[in-house]
């Protein structure tokens, strides 16, 4: 579903990935480590194609990105779900057209949209916050915002940057199964934190990026 092959990544004078050869499989749950400047955040962009390796190429459901054309780039990311560290939530709209205009920029009609934003919604437990403003919501309440505006579109595979990274212990534990439902449903999930805490949550595989490359973290500590 994922692969990473012989990928080079730098930004000027920052090696970030060297020779990484990496792959997820279809249905997998899984966290990736790293200090902070270590690559988390760029691996996802290189995921979703808003960079692309200096070498190497990376494949992601059946597109590559040595071949991949811009105008396909779009039809991408309709098929992946991203939560962003920072929420990326449009201020002055309520959650419910946070999540509808999704729909609306793929042509759905109006009854599907509300039909399936308010199951989304309930799907994270704030259907009653469908008419709230972002403002007034609490930093979980935007998390999990976040994550249905992610899973609106039923997408393959959902990228998670550091999503209880401003979250308090209960709350980040309350999200982190939030996702892992998300996963059962048959979504593959990649995760980035730097929260060892979160490790033992759930059933998953661990991975940590160390030495330009991601090796595979052993949960015997």
């Amino acid at each position: 579903m994922i692969s990473f092959n012989e990928v080079y990544f730098s930004y000027p004078n920052q090696p970030i990935f060297n020779n990484l050869n990496f792959s997820i499989k279809e249905g997998s749950f899984i966290f990736l480590l790293g200090n902070s400047g270590s690559g988390k955040t760029t691996l996802l962009q290189l995921l979703y194609m808003n960079l692309l390796p200096t070498n190497g190429n990376i494949s992601i459901l059946n597109y590559n990105s040595s071949t991949i054309k811009k105008k396909e780039i779009q039809t991408l990311r309709r098929k992946l779900g991203i939560v962003f560290q920072d929420f990326k939530l449009f201020d002055d709209k309520t959650i419910f057209d946070n999540l509808s205009f999704i729909l609306e920029a793929t042509g759905y009609k109006s009854k599907y949209i509300k039909e399936k934003v308010f199951n989304t919604l309930s799907e994270v437990g704030l259907q009653h916050k469908a008419h709230n403003f972002p403002y007034e919501l609490s930093g979980g309440e935007k998390q999990r915002v976040a994550i249905a505006r992610a899973i609106i579109n039923d997408p393959k595979i959902l990228l998670a940057d550091e999503p209880t990274g401003n979250l308090d212990p209960e709350t980040s534990f309350e999200i982190i199964k939030l996702l892992k439902k998300v996963n059962i449903r048959g979504t593959t999930c990649l995760i980035t934190t730097h929260n060892y805490g979160l490790l033992n949550t759930t059933l998953s595989e661990v991975y940590k990026i160390n030495n330009y490359n991601i090796e595979k973290v052993s949960l015997d500590y």
